[in-house]
């Protein structure tokens, strides 16, 4: 079972494919809007975001003014409780935009690395080069490993 891919800024995760926020075991409620621009700016972690490009992103062929945005950035200030003039995620660039400053790491990446080590393992536990293990299939690997071990004559 593979799992979900989830953008994680402790103590938060993101659920990209189910849309929620998460606080440990808690769901943060968020509306539509709150979500995708916390996702575009996740999207775009430690760099300066324009107030002109999220209002594209997350309000595309539609006139909303900055005060929008604001109130959006608020309620997303509040949902992780972060402090506009101390912030831990969200910093704002003043008249230009906002930039997410958390630390984030990709859940996605880190279970690729555990499938590689997994495939690692498992190849080397029936004398297969991983390689062949990804080429071939793990069906077809351990039919090879089990024809060299126990040849047919």
């Amino acid at each position: 079972m593979r799992h979900v891919p989830s953008v994680i800024f402790p103590p938060f995760r993101l659920d990209l494919v189910n849309q929620r926020l998460w606080r440990d075991s808690r769901a943060i409620a968020l509306t539509p809007k709150t979500f995708a621009l916390l996702r575009h700016l996740l999207e775009h972690a430690d760099q300066l975001v324009t107030k002109e490009e999220l209002l594209g992103a997350v309000w595309p062929d539609t006139y909303v003014t900055d005060a929008v945005l604001k109130v959006c950035i608020g309620e997303l200030r509040k949902a992780l409780g972060d402090d506009a003039t101390c912030p831990r995620f969200i910093e704002t660039a003043h008249r230009r935009g906002y930039r997410f400053i958390g630390k984030i790491t990709e859940e996605e990446e880190r279970e690729r690395q555990r499938d590689r080590e997994t495939e690692r393992q498992m190849a080397e536990s029936l004398s297969v080069s991983p390689s062949l293990w990804r080429q071939q299939g793990k069906q077809a690997a351990a039919r090879a490993t089990c024809r060299h071990l126990w040849p047919v004559h």
